[in-house]
């Protein structure tokens, strides 16, 4: 659709631009039938950028309500003093995204990701970094694979008091509810994003969340929360 004088792009748009390489022009059609259909999610099952959201408009439907994420992601961050921040650290070498994650109460304030690291000395000081800018208590990083790594070194460095290395093939806490403790963290999550959290408005990060599908695909034969896949 041809663009006006007084065009420009949001900052969602400005996202999708990176994400999937459209043009202005694209986006200012999309723009026109996001208005058409009444909102962002009937145009995204109606033109889906990607696998997930045409799941979703198949009558998929996915562990963490779309409702629940699309509110969230339109949610505003109310800045509260009183939170501690915390940092969680996925870590990754070659072709993988190595991703952080800062949330403070009920609002995730940063979310970041470097590609293709040949080594995870980048992490260990994006780390460091990030304890400073947003004065980090805890830091809970993926321990399983070169994550072991990016923990022991962060013992080493002195910081093993602020430290939790996960493994989310590991048992929950609550063994008769979850299979292990990825179901325990993904429901906690889903709890935390419908009880009123607020995530960066990304569509790779909603597209990410929305992913594991629900229903025949989240119990096990003893009743209890597993995560597909």
């Amino acid at each position: 659709l041809p663009l006006g004088e007084d065009f420009a792009l949001t900052d969602e748009e400005v996202e999708l631009k990176r994400l999937f390489d459209v043009s202005d022009e694209c986006l200012n059609w999309r723009r026109g039938k996001v208005k058409e259909l009444g909102g962002v999610w009937r145009f995204r099952q109606e033109y889906p950028f990607t696998v997930d959201e045409a799941f979703q408009s198949s009558g998929r439907v996915s562990f963490i309500p779309a409702e629940a994420v699309e509110r969230a992601r339109k949610t505003k961050y109310v800045p509260n003093d009183n939170a501690p921040a915390v940092l969680g650290v996925d870590p990754a070498l070659g072709g993988d995204r190595t991703s952080f994650v800062v949330r403070k109460g009920q609002g995730v304030i940063r979310v970041e990701s470097f590609e293709k690291l040949q080594d995870f000395s980048p992490t260990i000081g994006r780390i460091i970094q990030l304890i400073g800018e947003f004065n980090i208590k805890h830091i809970f990083v993926d321990k399983i694979g070169i994550g072991y790594g990016v923990v022991d070194q962060l013992q080493r460095m002195g910081y093993e008091h602020m430290l939790t290395g996960v493994n989310v093939s590991l048992p929950s806490m609550y063994p008769e509810k979850y299979t292990n403790k990825r179901a325990e963290i993904w429901d906690a999550m889903r709890v935390w994003i419908e009880d009123g959290g607020c995530i960066p408005d990304r569509p790779s990060l909603c597209t990410d969340l929305l992913a594991p599908a629900a229903g025949q695909h989240s119990l096990d034969y003893h009743g209890r929360l597993k995560i597909q896949s």
